[in-house]
C-alpha cells in the first residue's frame, strides 16, 4: 500500500509543480504584456477606401515591420521600405527619412510622433507633411530647419513614449509634435501566428527571443471607418490614453524640448453631420491635457474648411493622401510661425 502511495505520490507532485510554474508564467505573462501584442495585421483584401478618394499605390499595401523590444515593433535600421512605386529609406535610427545631421546652434530642430497617418503612408517622403513643413518654416523664418520622423505605422501614445525614451536624446529636438489618436481607438488584428495554449511555453519563448530568429509582422492597413464605433472597444481606453499624452509631455519637458499636440483631420471633418461621440472624446481628452499642461494644441480639423478641403485629399478613413498632406503642412507651419516662434 505504502508503495502504491509513493508511485502516485510522483506525478501528483509533478503536476502540482506544472501547474504552479504554469500559473508563475501566467503572472508573468500578463504583467510584463509586451506592446507588440496589438500588431495590426489584418487581412489584405479587407482594404476599404473612401468613393472619390485618392488611390493608394498599386501594389501590396503592406509594409513588413520586424518587433522591436523596447517600442513593440518598428523598422530595421538602415533598411528601405517598399510600398509600391515607393521607396522610403529608414535611418540609423529607425525613422523613416535620411541620417540626422549633427544640431547645429541657430538650427530649429522638430521631430513629430504618430502612426501610419505620421508616418506618411501612400506618399512619398518629400510629400509627406513632415518634410513640408520643413520647406516652409525655412522659407519663413529665413534659418535651417530639420523635421524628423518619428511616425511608426500601427504606434500607439505608449509606443511613441517609449519611442521618444529610445532616441529622442539623439535627436536633440527642440520641439516635439504629438500626433497620436487612431492608432488609440482602433485594434489591429492580431499576428496569424501559432500560440501554445501554455503560459510557460510561451514566456519561454520570449525569454529566449534574443537567441531564435527574429519573427517579421506585415503592417497591413485596412482602413477603419472610424464613423462606427471600435466593436471590441478602444485599443486605449480614454483614461489611459489621458495618462500616456501626460507621460509623453512629461517626456518630452525631461529632454529639454517644447511639447506641442496636434489633432489630424479625417474626411468625417467634411461631413455635414456631428462629428461621431467616440471620436470627439479621444478629442477632447488630448485638448483637455493640453491645457492642463498649457502646450500648445494645433487643432487641424477647427482650420480645415479654409483649405477647400476635397474628399481626394484621403486615402481613406483617416491617411492623407499628396494633397492632404500638403494642406496639413499648410496649417501647421503657419500656426507654428505665427503662434509658436513667434513669441
Amino acid at each position: 500500500m505504502k508503495a502504491f502511495k509513493k508511485i502516485l505520490f510522483i506525478p501528483a507532485a509533478l503536476i502540482c509543480c506544472c501547474l504552479l510554474l504554469e500559473g508563475l508564467a501566467y503572472i508573468f505573462e500578463t504583467s510584463n504584456s509586451p506592446l507588440s501584442s496589438n500588431v495590426p495585421t489584418p487581412d489584405a483584401h479587407s482594404i476599404r477606401t473612401l468613393e472619390g478618394s485618392s488611390s493608394l499605390p498599386k501594389a501590396n499595401n503592406s509594409i513588413t515591420i520586424p518587433p522591436q523590444k523596447d517600442v513593440g515593433w518598428g523598422f530595421e535600421p538602415g533598411s528601405i521600405i517598399e510600398q509600391g512605386n515607393i521607396r522610403s529609406p529608414i535611418n540609423s535610427l529607425g525613422l523613416r527619412g535620411e541620417e540626422i545631421p549633427p544640431k547645429k546652434k541657430e538650427e530649429l530642430r522638430i521631430l513629430f510622433v504618430g502612426d501610419s497617418s505620421v508616418y506618411g503612408f501612400g506618399v512619398h517622403t518629400e510629400d509627406t507633411f513632415i518634410s513640408l513643413i520643413e520647406k516652409k518654416l525655412e522659407s519663413i523664418l529665413k534659418k535651417e530647419v530639420v523635421t524628423v520622423n518619428g511616425g511608426i505605422p500601427g504606434h500607439s501614445s505608449d509606443q511613441s513614449l517609449a519611442l521618444l525614451k529610445a532616441v529622442g536624446g539623439d535627436i536633440q529636438p527642440d520641439y516635439v509634435i504629438i500626433a497620436n489618436i487612431w492608432s488609440d481607438m482602433y485594434v489591429g488584428v492580431h499576428p496569424k501566428r501559432e500560440e501554445s495554449p501554455l503560459a510557460l511555453v510561451r514566456v519561454g519563448r520570449r525569454l529566449l527571443s534574443p537567441w531564435l530568429r527574429e519573427q517579421k509582422i506585415s503592417w497591413i492597413y485596412t482602413g477603419v471607418d472610424i464613423s462606427k464605433e471600435p466593436e471590441n472597444g478602444a485599443r486605449v481606453a480614454l483614461r489611459t490614453y489621458q495618462k500616456n499624452l501626460m507621460n509623453v509631455h512629461a517626456q518630452v519637458i525631461k529632454m529639454n524640448a517644447e511639447p506641442v499636440f496636434i489633432l489630424l483631420p479625417a474626411p468625417i471633418d467634411l461631413s455635414k453631420e456631428e462629428i461621431p461621440n467616440w471620436v470627439d472624446e479621444y478629442r477632447l481628452v488630448m485638448e483637455y491635457v493640453s491645457s492642463q499642461t498649457n502646450a500648445h494644441l494645433i487643432h487641424v480639423p477647427k482650420r480645415w474648411k479654409s483649405t477647400d478641403p476635397q474628399t481626394e485629399d484621403f486615402f481613406d478613413n483617416v491617411h492623407p493622401s499628396k494633397s492632404g498632406h500638403q494642406k496639413i503642412a499648410t496649417i501647421i507651419a503657419d500656426y507654428f510661425s505665427s503662434s509658436i516662434l513667434n513669441r
